[in-house]
């Protein structure tokens, strides 16, 4: 799929979206409408500009005009290094958080969906809560304890949008999409029942495009196998 201008990266993943989320930025505008598999949402960043839907505008207000709550979203980010400096900073943790900027827009995603998108690191539950690969690690014996605080303040105040989801484009390597935080929020979403939870959008390298596509195909090729045992 061409990305437009400035973009030079997409996800790994097409995400099923709230289409509402999406009706404002999907303006009209000379070519927006040209061929897709997926809409493309294009992400600003934070406090700079806004994210905007490029391609499938069309789509999102059909669906909208249809009753259909989700549409498919292809996610496409700007690259700020020359491609190799971008994917080799992007393999340095430390150099990665540095140079990691947020999208500019909360969008709302079943959570079970995004679990089948294989988007965890580690599967959190109240016995492996803050522990292992957590920022937020704790003593031995308080991360349970934690975990339901947490679990029932959502569940008696909700799943705010001020604290979306943040998932990283390319994070694995520069090849796959990755949750950067809420882990445990959104095992504790699943766990409640909930039927959307707020996520936001981070991008900071990525691996060259010829590798990408390559890993694309095989890895689409891979699930179709999947799908058709």
């Amino acid at each position: 799929m061409p990305v437009h201008g400035r973009y030079t990266g997409l996800s790994s993943e097409v995400y099923p979206l709230i289409a509402r989320d999406l009706l404002a930025r999907a303006a009209d505008r000379p070519g927006a409408e040209r061929a897709a598999q997926d809409i493309l949402l294009c992400l600003g960043e934070s406090g700079v500009r806004d994210d905007d839907v490029t391609c499938g505008g069309g789509q999102v207000r059909d669906a909208m005009a249809r009753g259909i709550p989700t549409v498919p979203v292809r996610v496409a980010f700007c690259g700020y290094r020359p491609c190799t400096v971008r994917w080799g900073w992007h393999l340095i943790h430390a150099l990665r958080r540095r140079t990691t900027r947020m999208g500019a827009g909360v969008y709302h995603a079943n959570p079970i969906d995004l679990r089948r998108l294989g988007l965890e690191i580690l599967v959190r539950n109240e016995a492996n809560a803050y522990s292992a690969i957590s920022r937020t690690q704790m003593p031995a014996g308080e991360g349970p304890v934690h975990w339901k605080r947490l679990k029932e303040s959502i569940r008696t105040q909700g799943f705010k949008d001020d604290f979306p989801i943040v998932i990283l484009l390319r994070r694995t390597a520069g090849f796959r999409d990755r949750l950067l935080q809420g882990h445990h929020r959104l095992a504790i979403a699943i766990e409640l029942g909930l039927p959307v939870v707020p996520i936001s959008f981070a991008y900071a390298g990525h691996a060259p495009r010829m590798l990408t596509a390559v890993y694309d195909r095989l890895r689409t090729g891979r699930v179709a196998a999947h799908l058709g045992q």
